[in-house]
C-alpha cells in the first residue's frame, strides 16, 4: 500500500523520520512511542502513559536548583545517546 500523499511532503517525511528515531529509544526517561503515522490529512502518535509533570510545567512554578538542572540535563543526554 503506498504512503499517503501527506507522507510525501517535507513535513510528513520529517514526522516519520523523527518517529523512527524516537521509536528506537528504549529508556525509562523517554516517552515510549509505539506507533506514528499519517492517516489522510491527520498525523498521529501513539505513546505510553506518563505519570509526571512535564518540565515546562515544573519550570512555570519554580526554578530548578543547580544540582537538579544538572540531573535533568544529564538524564536527557544519557537517554538520547
Amino acid at each position: 500500500m503506498p504512503a499517503p500523499a501527506e507522507a510525501q511532503t517535507p513535513a510528513g517525511r520529517q514526522l516519520l523520520s523523527h518517529a523512527r528515531t524516537i521509536a528506537g529509544v528504549d529508556d525509562p526517561r523517554v516517552l515510549r512511542l509505539y506507533e506514528a503515522g499519517i492517516d489522510g490529512s491527520l498525523a498521529f502518535a501513539a505513546t505510553g502513559a506518563v505519570d509526571a509533570t512535564p518540565l515546562p510545567g515544573v519550570l512555570a512554578t519554580r526554578h530548578l536548583a543547580p544540582a537538579e538542572a544538572v540531573d535533568v540535563a544529564g538524564d536527557a543526554a544519557i537517554a538520547l545517546t
